[in-house]
C-alpha cells in the first residue's frame, strides 16, 4: 500500500490538493490550504499531490486542471472542487461536507 492508500483508509477525513510548480493559482491557494492544515490539525488530513510527480495518481482522480481539490470524507463520496477560492470557500466545505458541521 502505498502512502496515499494508507492515509484514505485512515479515520480522518482528508482534503487533496492537486498541483504543480508551475501553475499560478496553484501558488495562490498554497498559503491559504497551510493555514487551514494548521487550523484542523487533528480533525481533517490535507495531503498535496504533484501532478507532475504522481501522474498515475492524478489519472486515478481524472485530473484534467489544477488547482483541483478532491475532499474525501469518512462516509459517502468524495467532491470534487476546481480551481483556486478563497480560505473562507475552502473552510465552509471543510465544515460542511468534510465535518459536517
Amino acid at each position: 500500500m502505498n502512502k496515499f492508500q494508507d492515509i484514505i483508509a485512515g479515520d480522518t477525513p482528508v482534503l487533496v490538493d492537486f498541483f504543480a510548480e508551475w501553475c499560478g493559482p496553484c501558488k495562490m491557494i498554497a498559503p491559504s490550504l497551510e493555514q487551514l492544515a494548521k487550523e484542523y490539525a487533528g480533525k481533517i488530513l490535507i495531503y498535496k499531490v504533484n501532478v507532475d510527480k504522481e501522474k498515475e495518481l492524478a489519472a486515478l482522480f481524472n485530473v484534467t486542471s489544477i488547482p483541483l481539490l478532491v475532499f474525501i470524507p469518512q462516509e459517502g463520496t468524495p467532491q470534487l472542487f476546481p480551481g483556486a477560492a478563497d480560505k473562507d470557500t475552502y473552510k465552509k466545505a471543510i465544515d460542511e461536507f468534510l465535518l459536517k458541521q
